[in-house]
């Protein structure tokens, strides 16, 4: 055992490396589980998630589409794209993946709330595998992250997949939404990463047309053991103090719950009652 730290410290990161390794057990039952159920999975996503997981691996398919990839953006940004991080990116996305297919309870929530011809967006979509699965009920599509990698896996994917008025933005870039014409909104454990949500709650509520739906999920305190290192400490307390909460509980309507989680911190899906 490490000298600098304490025991109690030493058995936390004990059980979380357990929690881990436990989830990761679970991550690949849950897949072979439900992936046949989940039939409109695009080839794109089952290749990565091959590289990640180590289900059977079809190492040609897996190498054929990360050059696919690397090429498609080197030729839009004449660049030597992740020359170094370029692996890195790839798991990033790749355990994102993995994250999002053993969300089997918002799954089957979504098939059941989600109608079809709606403008939809989904906010800090990371590799946006969840939303995709619905493509087909969508009129048009916002894709909106942070994070570099991602919304550059989301472009490549959406010129792959080749759908019909779907486009990947930076949060930055909200303004390119009309105000009032979102009909449904996924924001998906991602308010928790923002130091201050209230003003990108603000800024969402704004395109959410009256009569339209917002489901979030933001745990704040990240696990039972401590917080995750990008949990903001002060999250929790900007979001209710900020304008965020006053937002959500003045202008929306709670319908339901998704998880134990939301129940716990009364989130969930909302429908927007009043602008």
């Amino acid at each position: 055992m490490n000298r600098n730290i304490t025991t109690y410290q030493f058995v936390q990161q004990k059980i979380n490396l357990f929690l881990w390794y436990f989830y990761d057990f679970l991550r690949s039952i849950f897949l072979r589980r439900y992936i046949k159920e989940i039939k409109e999975l695009g080839s794109t996503e089952k290749s990565i998630f091959k590289e990640y997981s180590g289900l059977d691996m079809n190492q040609d398919e897996i190498v054929s589409y990360v050059r696919e990839w690397d090429a498609s953006i080197c030729a839009d940004n004449n660049t030597d794209f992740y020359n170094i991080n370029r692996s890195l990116a790839l798991r990033m996305i790749a355990g994102n993946i993995g994250v999002q297919l053993i969300q089997v309870g918002l799954y089957r929530h979504l098939k059941k709330v989600l109608k079809f011809d709606i403008n939809f967006m989904d906010f800090g979509c990371c590799s946006a595998t969840m939303s995709f699965l619905f493509k087909d009920r969508f009129r048009k599509a916002y894709f909106v992250e942070a994070d570099e990698e991602s919304l550059e896996y989301i472009s490549f994917k959406i010129k792959k997949l080749n759908p019909d008025n779907f486009k990947g933005l930076h949060p930055d870039q909200l303004d390119e939404i009309d105000n009032n014409s979102l009909d449904f909104v996924l924001a998906y454990d991602v308010f928790e990463h923002i130091e201050d949500p209230s003003p990108t709650i603000a800024a969402i509520d704004k395109k959410i047309k009256v009569g339209g739906y917002l489901l979030y999920r933001a745990p704040w305190g990240g696990t039972f053991f401590g917080n995750y290192p990008n949990h903001g400490p002060n999250v929790k307390n900007n979001f209710m103090v900020n304008g965020g909460a006053e937002i959500v509980s003045q202008k929306y309507r709670r319908i339901k719950s998704i998880s134990i989680i939301d129940f716990y911190y009364k989130q969930g899906l909302f429908q927007k009652v009043k602008t």
